[in-house]
């Protein structure tokens, strides 16, 4: 196909927009960017054909700190990665040459990275939008004239190659890997795709309950739009394990998940997925590093779905690569980063996502049984929240909300170093 859409990632506020893309004959020549704690706005500008510049209404909110990133005659956008929560927090735009700075907060409950692939770019975006840029995804389309060498950091294939030698083969992780794939008409059809796989995968746990406590799971979606058919259709892959054996990509910030999907005929595809997978997510960690990476780990979690109607197997490879600190980079556990008080005039949810185990979509559920702030969920009972959790699905299953009011007394109180003190103990809550 020669056009699909990739993410997207944040939340689920403001309203959607769609097609925010530039002639297929136009070279992108400026990305506007427009900040505060999170990213207000962006704009688009480019050149036509013709030669005249034209540009694109921002969208987004108005106000905040204004960034431009200019693009080279021969330079276009082939990545944007980030951290995303309630909002999209931060952004990089990552050409066929470069990667721009980081723009935006340090906030954002998980980093989020879209890669075109070779012989593509990306020319356009998607996603909501209101105040600020609730959510966002990338329009990938064919690139019209093709770089002679998409990747110019690197001076041969052989060297190229030589980074999977970075990530060593490793061992098998013992974990349930559930993909499906599914056309979907609206964001409700794709949270029960994720719902049903995320219980599939919790259900295949060899040799263990996948009861609250005792598994860990994450969930990872591509979302395609067919050029063939215009259908959109979701991808997901469900991973579950043992408690703290499923990698996910979280704070570190050298880290990137990169997933890709295609059709398969044979085991051999499914290697091939894996190759490219995990050569586009060191490519990506490596680009945005100012010097070379000592020691790379790589985590790959891959699967099949077969096509009842069509016959056809799709195979869905999730590659997640971490630069490993050395000895005397590591920080110790005492100078772990601290939450931050709340941000003046910021929106409800984020409040509420200064307690450990609280992201966004917890954020969501427990104000609409209003609990909006932390005075207010401090004075709930474990029990109560415990029962708000357990009837909003499987989704919210692994949540242990046992210090929940605990940590919301403190910070409702401003004892900052008492709660971080307190969430430097916990994982996810516990």
């Amino acid at each position: 196909m020669d056009k699909f859409q990739i993410g997207p990632a944040g939340g689920n506020g403001g309203k959607p927009f769609n097609q925010y893309d530039i002639p297929n004959d136009a070279h992108l020549t400026a990305i506007h960017i427009y900040t505060e704690w999170v990213i207000n706005a962006l704009q688009f500008d480019y050149i036509g054909t013709d030669g005249d510049a034209a540009g694109k209404p921002p969208i987004g909110g108005l106000g905040g700190e204004h960034h431009v990133f200019y693009l080279d005659d021969d330079e276009y956008l082939t990545g944007i990665s980030g951290r995303a929560g309630w909002y999209i927090d931060s952004l990089r735009f990552h050409t066929n040459r470069r990667v721009s700075p980081t723009y935006g907060g340090a906030g954002g409950e998980r980093d989020f990275s879209f890669e075109a692939p070779a012989g593509f770019e990306i020319g356009g975006l998607f996603g909501r939008s209101a105040w600020y840029i609730d959510a966002l995804g990338v329009q990938v389309r064919r690139h019209i004239e093709q770089a002679a060498d998409d990747m110019s950091d690197v001076d041969d294939e052989e060297e190229y190659e030589s980074w999977l030698e970075l990530a060593g083969e490793g061992e098998p992780l013992p974990a349930s890997v559930v993909v499906r794939r599914k056309v979907i008409t609206a964001n409700e059809a794709l949270d029960e795709l994720e719902d049903a796989a995320l219980a599939e995968a919790l259900a295949g746990i060899v040799g263990d309950k996948a009861d609250e406590g005792t598994a860990d799971a994450a969930v990872y979606t591509q979302v395609i739009e067919d050029g063939e058919t215009g259908q959109t259709i979701a991808v997901v892959l469900a991973v579950a394990s043992a408690v703290g054996s499923v990698e996910t990509v979280g704070d570190d910030p050298d880290e990137v998940a990169v997933m890709v999907t295609d059709t398969i005929d044979s085991d051999e595809d499914i290697i091939l997925l894996e190759e490219e997978a995990v050569e586009g997510a060191i490519d990506m960690l490596l680009e945005g590093m100012d010097e070379e990476a000592d020691e790379v780990e790589v985590t790959i979690y891959s699967g099949v779905h077969e096509d009842e109607e069509s016959g056809k197997a799709y195979g869905a490879v999730v590659a997640i690569a971490t630069r490993l600190a050395s000895p005397e980079e590591a920080i110790p556990l005492q100078e772990a980063p601290v939450k931050k008080s709340p941000v003046k005039n910021q929106p409800a949810g984020k409040d509420l996502e200064l307690i450990e185990g609280i992201g966004p979509k917890i954020a969501e559920l427990l104000m609409a049984h209003d609990i909006n702030n932390l005075a207010e969920l401090a004075t709930v009972p474990v029990d109560k929240l415990r029962e708000i959790l357990a009837a909003a699905g499987k989704r919210f299953r692994l949540a242990e909300p046992a210090t929940w009011p605990e940590q919301a007394a403190l910070g409702a109180s401003g004892l900052w170093d008492a709660l971080s003190e307190l969430q430097a103990r916990l994982k996810a809550g516990r």
